[in-house]
């Protein structure tokens, strides 16, 4: 019988440090692309114990933004009740204008299901 043991504490460490070093490359490359369609964007790592949902509105608010931008990986039935969704928490919250862009698995999807529609 396997056991297992309670990750330590210098375990715990790493995954923080390589979780930050994916955000932070995650939103420069973000910002990167609004200011190439010429919008005022800064990257911006949170660290807090609300939700993802919570700390975007509340991130926003604070910031007086003029637009909040997500993405959606555009999870469906049982996973998407299971880990919620973080975009239609905020467009629900959001006292601001809110854009969710989809994923390209999305997008590719979407293209995939008209396809087979229209050849039936």
């Amino acid at each position: 019988m396997l056991t297992s043991r309670p990750p330590a504490l210098e375990e715990l460490r790493d995954l923080d440090a390589a979780a930050l070093e994916v955000s932070e490359r995650i939103a420069a490359e973000g910002a990167e692309l609004a200011r190439s369609f010429g919008l005022v964007a800064e990257p911006l790592i949170a660290s807090t114990m609300a939700t993802a949902s919570e700390t975007i509105v509340d991130t926003a608010d604070e910031l007086d933004v003029d637009l909040i931008v997500l993405n959606s990986r555009g999870l469906r039935g049982f996973r998407a009740t299971l880990l919620g969704s973080t975009p239609a928490s905020v467009l629900h919250h959001a006292t601001r204008p809110t854009l969710v862009i989809p994923s390209e698995a999305v997008v590719s999807a979407r293209r995939n299901s008209r396809m087979l529609a229209d050849t039936h």
